[in-house]
């Protein structure tokens, strides 16, 4: 299909060269609440509805839409429009308040250190809507708006219509709510003032309030906003915008493809073929007059009465084509749609403006549903302002520009923008989709099962940085954080925070008895089946087979002696009496198993772990336990996770008046996962009941493989982890990895989602890259971006830390100042770079000057 037409010239529009005259060609006047209907100036009346995207558009979601089509009365205009904007300020707003919460009210924490770094962050989130995200990310920082309009001259269809169309919408789980004037002054009102949405230090400014008392269209155009009219672009408040138009369709289409004119998701050029500015999509609807539908039938049969040799293959598809589209209106009384489709494009200068144009008139034409676009030079303003909701009539759509193009239903449901990213849910941690899309993640508010999860990432896959970025995030916002540590991960982080960090080794222990923090016989029954497993793990059989035949008589007498022995020593039980109980016995099984808990008795070498007191505290909200110093010892080492995480277990059950939940973080869990079928035992209880007691646990390991082995077998805890984390992160891996996660069949991926899996990057200072399961089961490439701020917060690179200790000595300052010093080195280093210096040049003088 290929379409030419004529643009009219600039001069029929002067009208709307002054900019005080430019809200007269907005519709809106006023708004019924009790309806929710527009009342606009050219006679009509109008139903916006904002709906979620789809995150990948299904055949059922364009049945819906064609359905929709299919009954739009006679003479009514239906708008289907995605809107890119930039202004995250709510989201950013909620997120500064919910993570000073901690720092407002806590005592021991660096509240200046915490507030500085989430007000940098906050900085940096909004300067980001403004210039590249990194330097591998040309675009910047958006959100998408989805919007179906209804606009007809007869109240009494838009009363109708608006019932059908909002049921069919919910019906497919598009979630549809009325578009109020307040938001619809939001959204408006950015892409007609675009860089008023800013204040002069660069955050966003909230849109103004909705004045009932005014025209909606007199609040939408700033008392700033110069409004200039070109023939090859608009320029408004200093941006241009670039309309496009389709001049050829594909003869096939699919829906799901539509969604990569958004921009790419997959493949070399993902970071190049973007939307990098504001944009606007529009779909604009409506019945084919029946004298043009008559037109269209005389274009088809004429064709059909030219002759052509079969030679002329081009010709023959065209001839089909007509013969196909007289069928269905004839024989099958279909009905013939205007379908218009216009793209506009924001940039910063002509030049960038143009560069943009180029890039998406290049991604529309690419993939498997090339549609070519072109310029609508003279008619920009008649473009943009039918684009907009409510806005498209009779006059543009048939006289003024007269683009469209005659499609079917069916054809027209494969042209529309209903396809976005992920936008998430509670920002607790944000991300960036791979568009640029501003996601946030609550693994607890946006879960409706439980809040576990997992992270697969080889060695330099940005493991660390995320659950840095975890522990910071959701210990400032209030809830509790426990972590057990490998190679000093976090201990920056959690020093930082005014946590608590313990290294554990044989030099230095500390007790974690479990019988001291039991105060009553109650208690003790609670627990007694999870302290008998605990000490049947301790010294049973590694051979799982033999451990399993014993299990049940001789934990049934460990509970008798410990119920026995509580009466007489309460709280002042250890593991030492119970040992001395089951040999008195002598029963010769019991003995034997007695004498193998000598090692965590007293005597034996691990006895001060055991005994006396529990010296381990958890009224600390923040605590990271570094298990490195007891790696070479893996029964002591497992044992004392099992303990460490009965601790965390006690606080949780017994504090019912508790608010705030609980991250637990095991890292480096390869390290014990699979290898002790006891270990796998405890992992499988606690994930199974860590929703109950508002707890998330989250397992970091290096590859699939530690959960699922290579013959695709799955250990009990790792069918465990699987079933009950709906949270899954796969950063990058090798590819023996991805290969053991496709085969394990655990997972429904696509080709498509394989190759996410394949895709995914880590770029040092750029970004950290990650494939996310949704507790919907969605699957998604995010990246995690972070201002340098919060990077030397958490920084564990070892010359980053020497670097910031040498500046903190030698000119006397804290933490905070030390890390604004650095980073502004880091940009005078910059600076000269680009100005020709070498990069040790740079250094030298840089440094120089500073001391």
């Amino acid at each position: 299909m290929h379409k030419e037409y004529t643009s009219l010239p600039t001069h029929e529009f002067n009208k709307i060269y002054k900019r005080y005259k430019f809200s007269d060609f907005l519709n809106y006047s006023f708004y019924d609440f009790e309806n929710n209907i527009y009342y606009n100036n050219d006679d009509t009346f109008g139903v916006i509805l904002e709906c979620s995207t789809r995150i990948k558009a299904s055949i059922k979601t364009s049945q819906t839409i064609e359905n929709i089509i299919k009954i739009l009365p006679n003479d009514m205009f239906l708008q289907v429009s995605m809107l890119g904007l930039k202004n995250i300020k709510d989201t950013i707003d909620f997120w500064q308040q919910e993570h000073k919460r901690r720092s407002n009210n806590s005592v021991g924490l660096n509240s200046e250190l915490c507030n500085n770094t989430i007000e940098s962050m906050a900085k940096f989130y909004y300067r980001k809507t403004k210039e590249p995200i990194c330097m591998n990310m040309p675009t910047t920082f958006k959100k998408n708006v989805l919007l179906f309009s209804i606009k007809s001259k007869s109240l009494d269809k838009i009363m109708e219509f608006k019932e059908n169309i909002y049921n069919s919408l919910l019906s497919d789980s598009f979630h549809p709510t009325f578009l109020e004037p307040q938001k619809l002054k939001t959204y408006i009102y950015e892409l007609l003032n675009p860089n008023a949405i800013y204040d002069s230090d660069g955050t966003l400014k909230h849109t103004p309030k909705y004045n009932k008392e005014q025209l909606i269209n007199k609040q939408l155009i700033n008392t700033t906003t110069e409004i200039k009219i070109h023939d090859e672009y608009l320029n408004i408040d200093n941006k241009n915008i670039i309309t496009l138009t389709p001049i050829s369709y594909p003869s096939e289409a699919f829906l799901s493809d539509f969604g990569e004119k958004l921009g790419n998701t997959i493949g070399s050029s993902i970071n190049n073929n973007q939307f990098r500015d504001n944009f606007l999509i529009t779909a604009n609807i409506t019945k084919l007059p029946e004298g043009r539908t008559k037109a269209a039938k005389r274009n088809h049969t004429m064709i059909l009465s030219q002759k052509a040799f079969p030679i002329f293959r081009k010709f023959l598809k065209v001839r089909e084509e007509s013969e196909g589209i007289l069928e269905r209106i004839d024989n099958n009384n279909e009905t013939l749609y205007a379908f218009d489709l216009n793209v506009c494009v924001y940039g910063n200068d002509l030049k960038s403006t143009k560069e943009s144009v180029e890039i998406v008139k290049k991604m529309w034409n690419s993939g498997d549903s090339k549609i070519v676009l072109s310029e609508c030079n003279s008619i920009h303003q008649l473009v943009f302002l039918n684009s907009l909701p409510l806005n498209v009539n009779e006059e543009y759509m048939f006289d003024l520009a007269d683009k469209y193009f005659s499609f079917f239903p069916n054809q027209i449901t494969q042209f529309l923008p209903l396809e976005s990213d992920w936008s998430g849910g509670n920002p607790n941690l944000i991300f960036t989709s791979r568009r640029g899309n501003i996601v946030g993640i609550d693994l607890f508010k946006d879960s409706e099962t439980s809040y576990n999860g997992y992270i697969v990432a080889s060695s330099g896959g940005g493991k660390s940085v995320l659950l840095n970025n975890l522990v910071f995030n959701t210990y400032c916002k209030g809830d509790r954080v426990f972590i057990l540590d490998y190679d000093n991960s976090f201990r920056r982080i959690v020093e930082i925070l005014g946590g608590q960090y313990i290294n554990l080794s044989l030099e230095n222990p500390i007790s974690f008895n479990p019988f001291s923090d039991i105060q009553t016989l109650k208690d003790l029954i609670d627990e007694e089946e999870y302290l008998s497993s605990f000490i049947y793990a301790l010294g049973c059989s590694n051979n799982k087979e033999e451990a399993e035949k014993e299990e049940k008589y001789i934990k049934s007498k460990i509970i008798e002696s410990v119920r026995a022995l509580y009466n007489s020593l309460g709280s002042n039980l250890e593991i030492t009496n119970i040992r001395d109980k089951l040999k008195s016995t002598n029963e010769p099984k019991l003995i034997y198993f007695a004498e193998s808990l000598r090692n965590y008795c007293k005597g034996g070498v691990y006895e001060k772990f055991f005994s006396g007191r529990c010296q381990f505290n958890v009224e600390k909200e923040l605590i990271a336990v570094e298990f490195k110093g007891v790696e070479d010892q893996t029964d002591l080492r497992d044992s004392l996770i099992m303990l460490l995480t009965y601790h965390m277990k006690q606080m949780m059950y017994n504090n019912d008046d508790r608010k705030n939940n609980i991250q637990i973080i095991f890292d480096e869990a390869h390290r014990f996962l699979g290898k002790n079928p006891r270990m796998d035992d405890f992992i499988d209880n606690a994930y199974r009941r860590a929703r109950k007691y508002g707890a998330s646990i989250i397992i970091a390991t290096q590859s699939f493989g530690d959960i699922c082995n290579s013959k695709g077998e799955v250990s009990r805890a790792g069918e465990t982890i699987i079933s009950n984390s709906p949270w899954k992160f796969f950063m990058r891996q090798n590819e023996e990895s991805v290969a053991l996660l496709v085969e394990s069949n655990k997972f429904a991926l696509s080709n498509h989602e394989v190759q996410l899996l394949r895709d995914v990057k880590m770029y040092k200072d750029n970004y950290s890259e990650f494939v996310l399961i949704n507790p919907e089961g969605f699957k998604f490439a995010l990246r995690l971006v972070m201002d340098r701020y919060f990077y030397y917060v958490t920084t564990t690179n070892m010359n980053d830390k020497v670097r910031l200790k040498t500046i903190a000595d030698i000119f006397n300052v804290n933490t905070h100042e030390s890390i604004n010093l650095l980073i502004q080195y880091e940009k005078d280093i910059d600076n000269y770079v680009k100005n020709g210096f070498t990069i040790i040049e740079a250094v030298e003088k840089v440094y120089k000057n500073a001391i």
